[in-house]
């Protein structure tokens, strides 16, 4: 993976891409719509509830994908990089995205190879509300949503316990869910 020598950091609005803070100022529009008609309903205005209901409902949506890119972050697809490279590039990535407030669960079913694949192909490209960065929310991954159906099952019953965790016994491709970033 490639940076950028000066990332962007966050603007005042705490968007990565919001140069003009029209995003800042559309949310907050809005939210302050949302506490107007909760009071004229004869409600709690309750800002931090108006902001949750934003965030959450009403946000635009950006893929993470979009993100690093407006990061400046380049993304070399898997099959130029050797082994090595391809773990390097995939930490990098990791840590990137933790920095974005997103964090990769239930990982350890996967090589590598696969783990990246399967970032840059697919989970990198769901579209997600656009929360800003000062709300300290946090997005997380599990990467075994990322399987379907019968796949699924198979590959949490043989890596994982019914908690989510892997106990004895169960087969292990990678350690590396012990060492991704967390916010907790």
């Amino acid at each position: 993976m490639t940076t950028h020598e000066s990332r962007p950091a966050p603007t005042t609005s705490g968007y990565y891409h919001d140069p003009d803070g029209s995003k800042w100022r559309r949310r907050e529009a809005r939210i302050a719509e949302m506490m107007a008609a909760r009071i004229a309903a004869g409600q709690d205005g309750m800002r931090g509830l108006c902001e949750l209901m934003y965030d959450n409902e009403e946000a635009p949506e950006v893929t993470a994908r979009e993100l690093l890119d407006a990061r400046g972050i380049v993304l070399p697809p898997a099959a130029s990089m050797d082994d090595e490279s391809l773990s390097k590039a995939l930490r990098e990535l990791i840590d990137e995205l933790a920095r974005m407030r997103t964090f990769l669960e239930f990982t350890d079913h996967l090589t590598d190879r696969e783990l990246y694949g399967l970032l840059l192909d697919e989970v990198l490209s769901v579209p997600e509300r656009e929360v800003p960065l000062c709300t300290g929310s946090n997005t997380h991954i599990d990467i075994s949503d990322a399987l379907e159906g019968e796949r699924r099952e198979e590959i949490m019953d043989a890596y994982y316990d019914d908690d989510g965790v892997r106990g004895p016994g169960h087969l292990l491709v990678c350690d590396r869910d012990s060492t991704l970033p967390s916010p907790w």
